[in-house]
């Protein structure tokens, strides 16, 4: 098995929380988007693996959940304005990362990325047997589809101002390097 290489940016972050210059939740938050585990993240920092022993209680299986609300025609989620729409579509969808109350992000269909040195480039890597629900698989292609193909809000709608506003400058874009990753 070959060691990952660790960000340069992690080495900085970590001189950073030693000084005193950035707070334990902006490093945590810093270093795992930089491909440090939050495992790894938190023993960095000084504190216990709290995600580890809570992911190992055991809890209890089955039962039933019921809740109701009014919801409304669903289209695109990238252009949702209403609040229950968007709780709906967690439910049903999933998102490349996923950033917890604890402020750490984490793989979901995505199961892993990279930063380039100059963090202007970032590499997602992309889970593998994932279908749609017509049974179409999930790739790269799917992706770029979804950041540049209408899913952009215009700028008239009320989501466009926090939008993948990195995506909206000059010169920024999104590819597909292989079928898995983009």
């Amino acid at each position: 098995m070959t060691a990952k290489r660790v960000h340069p940016g992690v080495k900085q972050m970590r001189k950073s929380l030693a000084d005193g210059k950035c707070s334990r939740r902006e490093f945590l938050r810093t270093v795992t988007l930089l491909g440090v585990s939050a495992t790894a993240a938190y023993s960095m920092a000084g504190l216990p693996d709290f995600i580890s022993s809570a992911q190992a209680a055991t809890q209890k299986k089955g039962g039933v959940l019921k809740f109701a609300m009014q919801v409304m025609e669903m289209v695109d989620p990238a252009t949702y304005s209403w609040t229950e729409k968007s709780i709906v579509a967690r439910h049903i969808i999933e998102y490349l990362v996923e950033t917890g109350p604890d402020n750490i992000t984490r793989p979901n269909l995505a199961v892993s990325w990279e930063a380039s040195d100059d963090l202007k480039t970032w590499t997602f890597h992309l889970r593998k047997g994932v279908k749609w629900s017509n049974g179409d698989d999930f790739n790269a292609d799917d992706v770029v589809f979804n950041f540049t193909a209408g899913s952009i809000p215009k700028p008239d709608h009320p989501t466009w101002a926090c939008s993948i506003p990195c995506l909206k400058k000059p010169g920024r874009k999104i590819r597909k390097a292989t079928r898995s990753s983009v």
